[in-house]
């Protein structure tokens, strides 16, 4: 098992994608967003759930510094609650991908015993990452900004 701070410094990998039920901005400015920095990562973009988000976000808005600077957030629009816990590195060869049970707050990422699996994709891996293009096509099906599309895209 890899722990999610430890798979955000793995190197090589400058896209980043999250997707998340819960999000503590406070914490992933302060936490996984510098882990992501060290491992190189530049393109980092965030799926969560449009529900948890506002709540979090009528919070700590005024305190963020790096929201659409370093990294790209978005809501989902669904009539279902938006629920993975996912986290893909991605190079243009290459990626990785982590899946876990935690969600995107500091209890998610170590204050609770959470489980967690992550594995290579691409050509030269067992899992080729086939799948990938329809996650990401179904995500943008629920996420309904251009911005988010735009980086998404970049990947």
């Amino acid at each position: 098992m890899i722990s999610a701070r430890e798979f955000c410094r793995e190197r090589g990998f400058p896209h980043a994608l999250f997707l998340t039920y819960a999000f503590d901005p406070l914490f992933f400015e302060r936490v996984p967003l510098r882990d992501l920095e060290r491992g190189g990562s530049r393109n980092i973009v965030i799926a969560a759930d449009a529900g948890q988000l506002r709540e979090a976000m009528a919070q700590s808005l005024e305190q963020l510094v790096h929201l659409g600077r370093s990294y790209v957030l978005a809501e989902t629009v669904s009539a279902n609650v938006f629920h993975p816990k996912l986290i893909a590195r991605l190079s243009p060869t290459e990626g990785r991908v982590w899946i876990g049970s935690g969600i995107l707050t500091y209890t998610g990422w170590g204050g609770n015993q959470e489980l967690a699996t992550a594995w290579s994709i691409g050509p030269q891996h067992e899992d080729r990452g086939s799948w990938l293009s329809a996650l990401l096509d179904a995500v943008a099906g629920v996420v309904p900004s251009a911005t988010f599309a735009a980086q998404i895209d970049a990947v």
